[in-house]
């Protein structure tokens, strides 16, 4: 389990996908990008991601019915949200749908990739440990 960890990234808006995408890049890891929640939905189903970046607010959707949709098939894999919402009952949605995060823009951008990561790490060290 030595290889890049995998990202699945959703965004809607194109500009801040593509600089997002670049940060976790740059942090190391293997990033893969949709704009829509119902694609990260379907690319999750693979199970091949050790995390998923999801941003909150998606244009008439809920993106905590996809968070619950997600943890149909996938109890583990860390999903954290990335949203300019700061409202508390956007994030308690998005913590009762199953998010283990809910990372604030702009505030939290420099601390984004440190909490990829840790998630990252702790579901390596779960899996280690399981066998």
């Amino acid at each position: 389990m030595n290889e890049r960890p995998h990202v699945l990234y959703m965004e809607d808006h194109d500009d801040t996908r593509v600089v997002f995408e670049l940060m976790l890049r740059h942090a190391g890891f293997e990033v893969t990008s949709v704009p829509t929640a119902e694609e990260c939905v379907e690319l999750a189903k693979s199970g091949r991601y050790d995390a998923i970046l999801m941003d909150h607010v998606e244009p008439g959707s809920s993106d905590a019915k996809h968070c619950l949709a997600v943890r149909e098939f996938d109890k583990d894999v860390p999903i954290l949200f990335f949203s300019a919402q700061a409202f508390p009952n956007e994030k308690e949605a998005a913590f009762r749908s199953g998010a283990s995060d809910y990372l604030v823009k702009p505030n939290d951008v420099d601390n984004l990739t440190d909490r990829v990561w840790k998630f990252v790490n702790e579901r390596r060290a779960r899996i280690r440990a399981d066998g």
